[in-house]
């Protein structure tokens, strides 16, 4: 399933998914707990941003996205939903980074990835590179 996408956001969604795929890395041989913790949470946060991308004006999309949280969804918005579901995931990750949580910080961030990588790349019809 290819979409139209402008070749400005496209890049801007790649860069986003390289960047975030970096950030991924270094938390991972980062041996501070909590250092590992932020840049997990800036790599979901990168991520969460290609999705944006990828699907037109981020602005747009993240309003969508604090409406649906404050007023709930509708039958059918499953996609919307996993939206909402990964920025409630990254604001409870974002306040909760104690030392401990390093593994389930890291384990969140690779699934959110691999769900990232799925979005995008079928998005903008490029596999990330």
């Amino acid at each position: 399933m290819r979409f139209l996408v402008d070749e400005y956001r496209k890049n801007w969604a790649l860069r986003y998914m390289r960047e975030a795929e970096s950030d991924l890395s270094t938390a991972e041989t980062t041996p501070i707990p909590s250092l590992s913790v932020n840049l997990t949470v800036l790599a979901m946060r990168k991520m969460q941003l290609a999705i944006y991308y990828s699907l037109g004006d981020p602005s747009y999309v993240a309003f969508l996205v604090g409406n649906a949280l404050r007023e709930g969804f509708r039958d059918g918005d499953a996609f919307l939903r996993f939206l909402a579901h990964l920025e409630w995931l990254i604001q409870i990750r974002s306040v909760k980074t104690s030392d401990s949580d390093k593994e389930d910080a890291l384990r969140e961030a690779k699934h959110v990835m691999k769900m990232a990588l799925t979005v995008v790349t079928d998005i903008v019809g490029e596999e990330f590179a």
